[in-house]
């Protein structure tokens, strides 16, 4: 599994995270938990745009 998630969230949500999703795989469909790899890829809050070529956590030209 890729992710791709602003660098925001600390080491112990990361952790929680890769916990919540091998317990829910492992639940169903029963996939075995030392089978998933989760990767998260960081980025900072300009690299994000959710439509329309506009970066809404940009507020300034600085911050490009």
């Amino acid at each position: 599994m890729h992710v791709t998630a602003s660098n925001w969230r600390d080491t112990a949500q990361k952790q929680a995270f890769y916990r919540a999703v091998v317990d829910k795989l492992a639940a169903s469909p029963g996939g075995r938990r030392e089978d998933v790899q989760i990767i998260i890829s960081p980025n900072e809050k300009p690299g994000w745009s959710f439509g329309n070529g506009i970066a809404p956590y940009v507020t300034t030209p600085a911050d490009i």
